[in-house]
């Protein structure tokens, strides 16, 4: 993905023990349009973590990578991750439906123009 450009995977690692405590990623980026994935272990949630690393990727992928438009979604149940992203600012765009681990669920959609 990397090398070919059509996306990036990161760990989040803490600072102090370089231990990893989740992931962020843009696992799809076509002609400048990347879509935000981030995964953060349970007990790191709410410290900022998924917010801060994804802000950062999201700074590099717009001055290294062409990034002009940006979506993120997330399960409409899911007020955390919720949260993330109100704090970087993507427009919501509507609730849909994907097919995702085996089921259909409810998904929140954001996109923002860059």
């Amino acid at each position: 993905m990397f090398l070919s450009g059509t996306g990036i995977v990161y760990a989040i690692v803490l600072k102090e023990t370089m231990e990893v405590i989740g992931t962020v990623s843009f696992p799809k980026i076509e002609n400048g349009e990347g879509l935000l994935g981030y995964w953060l272990g349970v007990p790191y949630w709410g410290n900022g973590y998924a917010t801060e690393a994804s802000s950062l990727l999201i700074s590099y992928m717009k001055e290294h990578r062409g990034l002009t438009q940006l979506q993120v979604t997330h399960l409409a149940d899911n007020a955390r991750s919720r949260s993330v992203i109100n704090k970087l600012g993507v427009t919501y765009k509507g609730n849909q439906i994907n097919h995702l681990q085996g089921k259909e669920r409810e998904v929140c959609v954001y996109i923002s123009t860059l």
